[in-house]
């Protein structure tokens, strides 16, 4: 039960429906308890809602949960590049990419800030 409405939340996240995917997210996650994945999509959510600090709230606690998946770092840093925490967020990318050394999407977003930074030669 709990999988087959997590997809229906996911398909509303998918399709815009920021409102309605967070009100699911949030009876999963009262009805469920937190999950790492509940957490992670409902911050993905309120990121896209620009409800910037409780989203990285959840990506927190969604890294808390399970920390040795780097997906959950690189959406923390995401939350925190949008927070002005450039360190913080370069720090999470890092982590994703000691987590996962092939996500070229981690390497390719560590770059950018690296080099939004001022640190040219090091982002290249």
């Amino acid at each position: 039960m709990l999988e087959k409405k997590t997809e229906q939340a996911v398909h509303l996240l998918k399709s815009g429906e920021f409102e309605k995917a967070l009100k699911a997210l949030t009876s999963l996650i009262e009805e469920y308890g937190s999950s790492a994945d509940l957490l992670s999509y409902r911050g993905t959510v309120l990121l896209n809602m620009k409800r910037k600090r409780e989203a990285l709230n959840d990506f927190d606690r969604s890294v808390d949960l399970d920390p040795g998946y780097s997906y959950r770092y690189a959406s923390r840093a995401f939350a925190k590049d949008a927070l002005g925490d450039l360190a913080g967020a370069i720090a999470d990318y890092e982590k994703a990419i000691e987590l996962d050394p092939d996500d070229a999407i981690a390497h390719n977003n560590l770059g950018l800030l690296v080099e939004k930074s001022g640190n040219q030669t090091k982002a290249k």
